[in-house]
């Protein structure tokens, strides 16, 4: 495990198919933009790869599962109930949760911290995701600005 705030360097190589955004050096966009996109899916990123889950659109990642990679891995939700009901699942890496603008944007959602460091933000207060730390991490799993 690497030390918090460090994510275990991602390996890159040919860009993966689930990479609908592409891939830029080391990281793998999943690119769910539009309403309805992702929703209900099961949205895996490739290990070896630091990931962006990108959710913009009404529900576009709505009632889904995300699992995030052992690197890097950053969620946004952008949207009315764009990731209303999603499971976030971190991995070995640093992990964030983005909830911006619309109604009921992360509604129920639940961010569930891996051992490393991991952080949910909300551009305005809202009805807040359900933080999950892990119980034996050291590191820091922490909410901003969601109430």
């Amino acid at each position: 495990m690497c030390a918090c705030g460090q994510s275990p360097t991602p390996v890159g190589g040919e860009c993966p198919s689930v990479c609908t955004g592409g891939c830029t050096a080391d990281t793998c966009t999943i690119d769910c933009a539009g309403n309805g996109t992702c929703s209900g899916m099961a949205i895996a990123c490739p290990q070896g790869w630091s990931c962006a889950v990108v959710c913009d659109g009404n529900s576009a990642c709505s009632q889904g599962q995300i699992a995030c990679p052992d690197q890097a891995c950053a969620v946004t939700c952008t949207g009315t109930g764009a990731c209303k009901g999603t499971t976030i699942d971190c991995g070995e890496g640093t992990c964030d949760l983005k909830c911006n603008s619309g109604n009921q944007v992360c509604l129920g959602a639940q961010f569930l911290c891996g051992p490393n460091t991991g952080s949910m933000q909300c551009l305005a207060p809202q009805n807040p995701p359900v933080l999950v730390a892990d119980p034996g991490s050291m590191c820091t799993c922490e909410s901003m600005n969601c109430a």
